[in-house]
């Protein structure tokens, strides 16, 4: 019996899913279920304007170039320090907390590492308003 720890589409076509005896085992994304998450975020109206702001220190201070690839995705171009990968992954984890709907992934390539950041078609706002806030900066 397998117990799902994960429920994620992937570009491969797998899900996957979780034993606590046989580790993990990928399974055709036919044989997969998934959960519509909400579009909403949990944060009190205090904590979200902190966020906010750290958000905005971030991409100010360690952030470069932008690429909207579509109305769901956007890249950012991370400053070349593994202290700013660090802070990143810390902030991206945080956020995915309070607001679950958002994919964040880094992509290292040779000369430059970028933060991916995706959202559902219902959230393609959400993804705007977030943008909004690189323009703030440049």
């Amino acid at each position: 019996m397998y117990l799902r720890a994960a429920l994620t589409t992937s570009r491969f076509g797998f899900g996957v899913t979780h034993s606590p005896v046989d580790g993990i085992k990928f399974l055709p994304r036919w044989q997969t279920a998934y959960v519509r998450i909400p579009i909403a975020c949990t944060l009190t109206s205090e904590a979200a304007t902190d966020r906010v702001n750290e958000w905005q220190r971030f991409l100010a201070d360690s952030t470069g170039a932008v690429e909207r690839v579509n109305e769901q995705r956007l890249r950012i171009r991370l400053n070349p320090s593994a202290k700013v990968l660090v802070e990143a992954v810390d902030l991206a984890q945080r956020e995915k907390v309070c607001c679950p709907f958002f994919e964040f992934s880094i992509e290292i390539e040779e000369e430059s590492s970028w933060l991916t950041i995706e959202v559902p078609r219902d959230a393609t706002k959400v993804l705007a308003d977030f943008a909004s806030l690189l323009a703030r900066q440049r």
